[in-house]
């Protein structure tokens, strides 16, 4: 699962990425789409990290464990906050492409529901 995963992640950050210096290079850049898919790879940076922590040593996360006893119940919430903003990113390319929600609409609820809310939640949580 750890290998689907992260050869997905680079598929799908080589195609947006390369997509933005094409959009950058032709004068076509969207700022709020740069920063939403910016948070985005932020956010599964930090899966792929934790793979890369498990693959080269397998106690990792026992070790976390015994250390930081509540460290589990952060690593858990990033996770159920990243599989949000990958559904919720979904959804809304989807809207997007079938023309229900675009312009300005679709640029304030992608940027709020995937960036802003998820990001307050998460440093809620960590320092509350």
């Amino acid at each position: 699962a750890a290998v689907v995963y992260l050869a997905s992640c680079v598929y799908f950050y080589k195609y947006h990425w390369g997509r933005q210096i094409r959009h950058i290079m032709d004068g076509r850049f969207r700022p709020w789409f740069g920063i939403g898919l910016a948070s985005l790879t932020v956010a599964h940076a930090l899966t792929a990290a934790h793979i890369f922590k498990m693959f080269d040593d397998g106690g990792w996360l026992r070790t976390v464990v015994k250390i930081y006893p509540d460290q589990w119940q952060w690593i858990a919430d990033t996770r159920l906050l990243e599989l949000y903003l990958t559904a919720l990113a979904l959804f809304l390319v989807i809207l997007h492409l079938r023309g229900v929600l675009t312009g300005t609409a679709n640029a304030t609820i992608v940027f709020v529901g995937t960036v802003i809310a998820p990001t307050a939640a998460l440093f809620g949580e960590t320092f509350f």
